[in-house]
């Protein structure tokens, strides 16, 4: 019996390798891929993995992200890739029961996701240390995995949008100086007067709590694109490159 479980272990372990040596390979290709479409290039490649390392859903999976959650196959339908520097794909997983909500991540190549991991962990003990004391500053913590060197697995927190896209949904030439941009998102995603009630509490407590948290860790360049708002009011930070004092010049300002 002990040994078929340690059996078992190992093959569970030699599974999450291989997903993460296949997904490596594939984020190599897709940046190095010199064709207009990159997007045919992702999907035809997920499919094939699919069929290839799942089995067409007969081999299950644990997510080096997200433990707890087992998988059998990528929803390959909702993954999709970012034009930046490091081209990072969003993957989708589908779990092995489906009462289950489906996990949401990204993965990365070419940052050292271990500084991301520290300043969440950070971040974690923090909230730890209100909560102890009855501060409930609702905040929104998500999983950075790194896998291999300078690759690995960022949790996405749905319906949430960074700053930038609310501010752009305004329609106004004022774009990040609208001042109803984020009132109006708000208020559009929770229609009755409680649910808009306890977003704007969301946001005023977690926003206070990463000023106190991003101050007390010199966590810099910060802008629109790396502040994430939840439709239900919770603030976030994202995307932790600069910390301890290690800040981007701006003109004459640290960002």
């Amino acid at each position: 019996m002990k040994k078929h479980a340690l059996t078992r272990k190992i093959k569970h372990k030699q599974n999450e390798y291989d997903l993460c040596l296949n997904l490596k390979r594939i984020g190599i290709e897709l940046k190095t891929n010199k064709t207009n479409n990159k997007s045919k290039f992702l999907i035809e490649e997920l499919e094939e993995f699919n069929d290839r390392f799942f089995h067409s859903g007969k081999l299950t999976c644990r997510l080096p992200c997200q433990f707890n959650f087992m998988t059998n196959s990528i929803d390959v339908n909702s993954c999709s890739f970012y034009n930046s520097l490091t081209v990072p794909i969003k993957l989708v997983f589908n779990p092995i029961d489906s009462s289950c909500e489906k996990y949401y991540s990204i993965y990365k190549i070419g940052d050292d996701l271990r500084q991301d991991q520290i300043v969440l962990q950070l971040f974690a003990c923090m909230d730890k240390i209100w909560q102890a004391n009855d501060f409930d500053f609702r905040l929104s913590l998500f999983n950075v995995v790194q896998t291999q060197e300078r690759c690995g697995f960022i949790e996405m927190i749905t319906e949430s949008e960074t700053l930038r896209e609310i501010e752009s949904r305004s329609g106004t030439i004022k774009g990040s100086l609208g001042e109803s941009a984020l009132y109006d998102w708000l208020r559009l995603h929770n229609t009755s007067d409680r649910e808009f009630r306890i977003a704007l509490e969301n946001l005023t407590y977690s926003c206070a709590a990463y000023c106190v948290a991003t101050y007390i860790l010199g966590i810099g360049d910060r802008h629109n694109d790396n502040i994430m708002v939840k439709q239900s009011g919770h603030l976030f930070h994202i995307d932790f490159g600069k910390y301890l004092g290690d800040t981007q010049k701006f003109g004459w300002f640290n960002r």
